[in-house]
């Protein structure tokens, strides 16, 4: 997904800005806000990337997102459409 985000610089270029200009000034809390702050920036644009592709349902969408069977591989055996964690 990284690979394909379209705004990177944009969006995190002022946190490794931040995080830079704090280290250069001997200041671990204002880097390790820096770091916070851009860390929480990407989990949220991941969930939000994860809830547009649907692996991630809205908590008033009750309806379960099933995935489809897997497809069989030359001579392998067929894989179950069944996710093999329960969450």
């Amino acid at each position: 997904f990284w690979m394909t985000y379209q705004t990177p610089r944009e969006d995190l270029l002022p946190f490794h800005e931040d995080e830079t200009a704090a280290i250069h000034r001997r200041d671990p809390e204002a880097a390790r806000a820096a770091c916070v702050s851009r860390s929480y920036l990407m989990a949220q644009t991941m969930l939000a990337e994860l809830s547009r592709r649907r692996v991630f349902t809205p908590a008033d969408d009750a309806s379960p997102v099933v995935p489809e069977p897997l497809g069989v591989i030359s001579d392998a055996e067929a894989a179950c459409g069944e996710p093999s964690l329960a969450l």
